[in-house]
């Protein structure tokens, strides 16, 4: 919290002390005199507020120091909660420490029964890097001596266990031994060791930790990763890390699986899975339908638990062979259909009948129903509609008219229609389009382009694709000024 000292004009007390003379510049009307811990000091004003700034660095130490003095301040946390625009000043001016002093330079540490002197940085922190070498070899020394670890050091001193291991004396100090020999049968082995005294596996080479792994999973009879891990974790990991564990437990070519009295070989790729696509198409169709009985395995179930041999049935064409697609019979009007069915028994798969099947049921329907529109196929049978739709057969199915008729003006039109039943422009000359244009505008009572296309956008873009816009609007637009005129020719002649 920041708090502000004022002392009003006539609040002035005089009490013998030193004097501190004014800062240069400053004048009477200016300054406030305030007394502290016996001294009296003309702090400089700006408006209601201290100017401190304008203090030199003397006097603004003389000051703090007899404001602490007064307020009972002996860190610098107090003063910066009592006073905190005194104190950022002093920060910025780099004045902090003339007023509370440095902090003790050197502490006495005790380790192993031996004293040494650490040097204290400003901070209050042991200041390590100040330490030459080799006391700090003494010191870790000492605290090996007296029974204390590695860890021990870090939890203790902090920083020091940092400092020495970057020194290189953690290393020198507590590591004894640098390598470990280990006896495997006839083989000696040394292994090398961390400064923890450890097992390094990251410092062997290749050939030496294979050679060695494999002496120990032979004297051990470990035929197994999985026992590898657990017995050897460490090695186990630098193993795999360098891709080396296929030379410990080689991949097997090929693996033998027995179902129901019958043993199937599966072929192995280089990583030891199961290579289905190697696998002879006989062998992996009765494969897997014994492998789906014995499991009781649906196609979904088997795509969800064996995505691998799921996939290699139906790159291969086998899923209906190994899941046999069921179909049911529909008579209509005394044609026979068979049409396949889903994977649930239930629905009819659709999505699996060919164009030329899909269309006679649909017409069989259709007839047998009594079915004469789309919106009536859709309405009973919306999965054949649908199906027709997604094909584009319905056209198909129901057949359509090559040419619509229609009437404009006291005239008829027929217009060519395309395959989905839109009007056919292109099958069209430009006087006959020009004349249906012409025969719309006036049917609908249009003047203007823009009236044109808002009814009938895609006459109107044919007729600017086909530059025949300003020519039928200049026509439309002069019949109308002969019909004005012959309007007030007739009217005068009343008249």
């Amino acid at each position: 919290m920041r708090r502000r000292i004022y002392v009003a004009p006539s609040h002035t007390l005089t009490v013998a002390g030193p004097k501190i003379p004014l800062a240069e510049g400053i004048s009477k009307p200016n300054i406030q005199v305030v007394t502290l811990a016996g001294q009296t000091f003309e702090i400089p004003m700006k408006g209601k507020l201290r100017n401190l700034q304008a203090m030199s660095d003397d006097e603004l130490v003389a000051f703090t120091k007899a404001y602490c003095n007064e307020h009972k301040i002996v860190k610098r946390s107090q003063l910066e909660k009592s006073d905190n625009s005194l104190y950022l000043t002093l920060t910025k001016r780099d004045l902090v420490n003339q007023v509370f002093g440095q902090f003790k330079k050197r502490e006495v540490l005790l380790v192993g029964g031996k004293t040494f002197s650490i040097p204290i940085d400003l901070k209050g922190n042991k200041n390590w890097l100040a330490m030459s070498d080799a006391i700090l070899e003494d010191l870790v020394r000492a605290h090996k001596e007296s029974g204390g670890s590695i860890t021990d050091l870090r939890k203790k001193y902090g920083g020091l266990e940092v400092v020495v291991r970057g020194k290189g004396i953690v290393k020198k100090v507590y590591r004894v031994q640098i390598h470990r020999e280990v006896v495997l049968g006839d083989n000696s082995f040394f292994i090398p060791l961390d400064i923890t005294g450890k097992r390094n596996w990251d410092a062997m080479s290749d050939d030496k930790l294979v050679e060695f792994v494999n002496s120990y999973c032979e004297v051990n009879r470990i035929s197994k990763k999985s026992i590898l891990e657990r017995k050897l974790s460490g090695a186990h990991h630098v193993l795999r890390k360098r891709k080396l564990i296929a030379q410990v437990f080689p991949y097997a070519e090929h693996e033998d699986i027995e179902i129901r009295g019958r043993v199937f070989r599966i072929p192995h790729d280089g990583k030891r899975s199961r290579s289905w696509k190697n696998m002879d198409l006989n062998e992996l169709r009765d494969f897997a339908k014994l492998y789906c009985e014995v499991k009781g395995y649906t196609s979904g179930d088997l795509a969800n638990k064996e995505p691998g041999l799921w996939v290699s049935l139906k790159n291969r064409g086998l899923l209906d062979q190994v899941f046999p697609r069921k179909y049911t019979e529909q008579v209509l009007d005394k044609e026979k259909f068979t049409i396949p069915l889903h994977k649930d028994g239930k629905r009819i798969a659709w999505d699996m009948v060919d164009d030329d099947l899909l269309i006679r049921f649909a017409k069989s329907y259709c007839i047998h129903n009594g079915i004469t529109k789309k919106s009536e196929l859709k309405r009973r049978n919306v999965a054949v509609y649908l199906e027709l739709r997604r094909r584009n057969l319905v056209n198909v199915v129901f057949g359509y008219s090559k040419s619509i008729r229609i009437e404009l003006a006291g005239e008829t039109f027929v217009i060519p229609l395309d395959s989905k039943r839109s009007r056919n422009w292109k099958g069209m000359e430009n006087d006959q389009v020009e004349k249906f244009a012409k025969a719309f505008c006036k049917h609908y009572n249009i003047t203007k382009p823009s009236a044109l296309e808002r009814k009938d956008g895609t006459l109107y873009y044919e007729l600017t694709r086909r530059d025949l816009l300003d020519r039928i609007f200049s026509e439309i637009r002069s019949a109308q000024k002969t019909s004005a005129l012959s309007d007030i020719a007739d009217a005068l002649t009343k008249f």
